[in-house]
């Protein structure tokens, strides 16, 4: 498991997120609109510096009391709502354009990731030519081919229509059942979490409410009436136990 701490004390805003993820498959983060999900992991990807933070990932610090890597110096990808692929390039060209921005060299993981995700077909393909499910799979493939020693998602199928989600699902659970690097994935959806994730970080306000491995808060009814658990249960409730 990786701790982790962030938290910045503001007189109009403020958040305390603390507890740990697993090392390896999917983390889902988890919780209502506005409870700091999005915050949070602009914490991991160091696009916010909490003015109190720990975080090492595989024994190198991203963040402590006198250290802060910036986003370019940490060993991560990002998978977004919105791909951002670069509508001027090709998907090849897309691919490779991540990698120019690696330190690391083209290796065998780049072909690999490509029949990983199927898009083998699509290399020469133009990306406004491509539908909203295969866009995500040349993310994918993206994120994996540089390496990463972390990934984050923010709601990856959330822009896809239902035919989307359904053609992309089967690539997401590959990667969290066969995947070896860390993943932190935001989700409205309960049944994604359900399918994809190994543990589950809940936040609510601001803060980290409970971090249960996935078979726990479903055996514990958290899913229960959609996001009821979060009605029913207060931080200082939660601090208590």
């Amino acid at each position: 498991m990786i701790p982790f701490l962030f938290e910045d004390i503001c007189p109009n805003f403020g958040f305390k997120f603390e507890g740990n993820f697993s090392a390896t498959g999917f983390t889902a983060i988890f919780g209502p609109s506005g409870s700091g999900k999005t915050t949070l992991l602009r914490c991991f990807a160091g696009l916010h510096k909490a003015k109190k933070g720990e975080l090492r990932i595989n024994n190198v610090t991203w963040q402590s009391s006198d250290i802060f890597l910036p986003t370019h110096r940490r060993s991560l990808s990002f998978i977004f709502q919105e791909d951002g692929l670069l509508p001027h390039l090709n998907v090849r060209k897309n691919l490779e354009f991540a990698l120019k921005r690696s330190t690391k060299a083209l290796s065998q993981d780049f072909n690999k990731n490509i029949e990983r995700f199927g898009i083998e077909h699509l290399l020469q393909r133009k990306v406004h030519l491509l539908s909203g499910g295969e866009r995500q799979r040349v993310c994918l493939a993206r994120a994996l081919s540089t390496n990463p020693e972390l990934i984050l998602m923010d709601e990856p199928m959330s822009s896809l229509d239902e035919e989307g989600r359904e053609e992309l699902l089967p690539y997401l659970h590959e990667l969290a059942t066969n995947g070896q690097t860390p993943v932190l994935y935001i989700s409205h959806s309960s049944q994604e979490v359900q399918i994809l994730a190994k543990q589950i970080i809940f936040v609510s306000k601001s803060a980290v409410i409970e971090c249960l491995d996935v078979e726990t808060a479903i055996r514990q009814k958290k899913f229960r009436s959609g996001l009821k658990f979060f009605n029913n249960h207060s931080i200082t409730e939660m601090d208590n136990k």
